[in-house]
């Protein structure tokens, strides 16, 4: 299993990132490569590659009283946190996701952590 968590600061309340982050729509502007995003009666969500023959579902569970949102992957290979707490300068938003992504060398390794720290900034960017 492959962690990867990462800090971002946003001049936003931590409700306001929340709110944003619960627009499955908005999730599309934070995870490049994805086109589609639908909210199932049940709360769940999928999330679309462009091209892809399925879509992927993503059970999604947030706390709006703590911050915080939690996903998974019905078979746990991708899952992940995110939480923002209240700081001088807005909001801290820590987010950390593990994947069953196997890193072969350093240069896919490298590529991961680059497509990580790329939607952190996106999501520092998409909240403005």
């Amino acid at each position: 299993m492959t962690v990867r968590t990462g800090k971002v600061y946003i001049d936003a309340t931590p409700q306001v990132i929340i709110d944003f982050l619960s627009n499955p729509a908005n999730l599309l502007k934070i995870t490049p490569g994805r086109d589609q995003a639908e909210v199932a009666d049940d709360g769940t969500f999928a999330i679309a590659k462009h091209g892809a023959r399925a879509a992927t579902s993503v059970s999604l569970q947030i706390d709006k009283d703590r911050n915080r949102m939690e996903w998974a992957t019905e078979d746990r290979s991708y899952s992940g946190w995110l939480e923002a707490v209240s700081s001088d300068k807005g909001s801290e938003v820590t987010v950390q996701i593990s994947t069953t992504e196997t890193v072969s060398d350093q240069s896919h390794g490298k590529a991961g952590e680059d497509r990580f720290q790329h939607s952190l900034e996106l999501l520092r960017r998409g909240i403005r």
